[in-house]
This record gives structure tokens, C-alpha cells and sequence, in this order.
């Protein structure tokens, strides 16, 4: 008897709440202009903030890209291959903030055949790509406390540098 007037309970709010189908993706979408769930996405450019502020922005999603990958860029190689006073490797290389000249340079190591700095289209085939992302010997580990300590590329990094170099160059 119990459990009768319990489903008739159930049943009874049911029928009164009712039994809409629940559509569970809807976090995930957003709202159109009259308040209906949407999944389109405008084909168009919005703008990509730039600032920690989220005040300035750019039209541009590959501005914003190569904004990010020049940071990354100056803060992970530059204090060693950005000005002919801290050039080094084998051999020396000074251009990492020049993007043309990444572009048209190539890397060469004795024994191994020569490979751009930069293929434009090509991470895997980009020198600064291979040894920062897939190699991760650049910037070289500290082995001992004498040697200074270089942040590595992070994973979000890698994926700045992949798409800036296979999509925004």
C-alpha cells in the first residue's frame, strides 16, 4: 500500500511538472538575440583581448596569436638568441624576435641536413618548434645552481607557437 501511494505520488507529480526532455548540451551553447540556445558561430572576426585588463583589444584572432607566440618568444629565447651581444648555439643565431628572418634562415648542424627556423605552414619542420616543443632541450636545463635557470615552453605555449606558425604566419 505504501509503495502504491508512493508511485502514485510520483506519478501525480509528473504529470503535473510535466516531462520535457532535458537537453543537456545547453551549457555549452549560447544564448541568440532572442534568448534561444544557438550553436552557430559567427563566421565573422570578434575581437580577442590582449590586455590582462580586458580593455584593449584587436579584430584579429592571428594578431592576438602572434602577439602571444612574440612573449613567449622573448621571455623563453631571447635573453640568448636576441641581439648579437647574447648570441649563442652552434652556430651563433641572434634573430629569434625577427620573424623574416626566421622565416628565410635555416639552421644547420654539422652531419644533419639544414632546417628553417620557421616553416610557415609546418611546426614539425620549424627549428625553434622542434627544440622548444618536441626536442624540449630549449632553453637548456640548469644542471647545476652555477648555470641560470630557463622557464620551458608550456603546453599552452606549444599550442601558441603550433598555430601561429602553421595558421597566422
Amino acid at each position: 500500500m505504501r509503495n502504491v501511494a508512493l508511485f502514485g505520488s510520483l506519478g501525480l507529480l509528473m504529470a503535473v511538472a510535466g516531462c520535457e526532455p532535458v537537453d543537456d548540451a545547453a551549457a555549452t551553447r549560447n544564448k541568440g538575440w532572442d534568448g534561444v540556445l544557438t550553436d552557430n558561430v559567427l563566421d565573422s572576426d570578434r575581437g580577442v583581448f590582449i590586455d590582462t585588463d580586458e580593455t584593449m583589444d584587436v579584430g584579429d584572432g592571428c594578431k592576438k596569436t602572434e602577439l602571444d607566440a612574440h612573449a613567449i618568444l622573448e621571455n623563453q629565447c631571447a635573453s640568448c638568441h636576441g641581439s648579437p651581444d647574447t648570441a649563442v648555439g652552434l652556430p651563433p643565431w641572434d634573430f629569434v624576435l625577427d620573424d623574416e628572418k626566421m622565416k628565410t634562415q635555416t639552421w644547420k648542424r654539422e652531419g644533419q641536413p639544414a632546417i628553417p627556423f620557421i616553416d610557415v605552414g609546418n611546426p614539425s619542420n620549424s627549428a625553434i618548434f622542434l627544440r622548444a616543443v618536441m626536442k624540449r632541450d630549449m632553453p637548456p636545463l640548469q644542471l647545476d645552481l652555477s648555470q641560470p635557470y630557463y622557464d620551458r615552453v608550456t603546453l599552452s605555449g606549444a599550442s601558441v607557437l603550433e598555430q601561429w606558425i602553421s595558421k597566422c604566419m
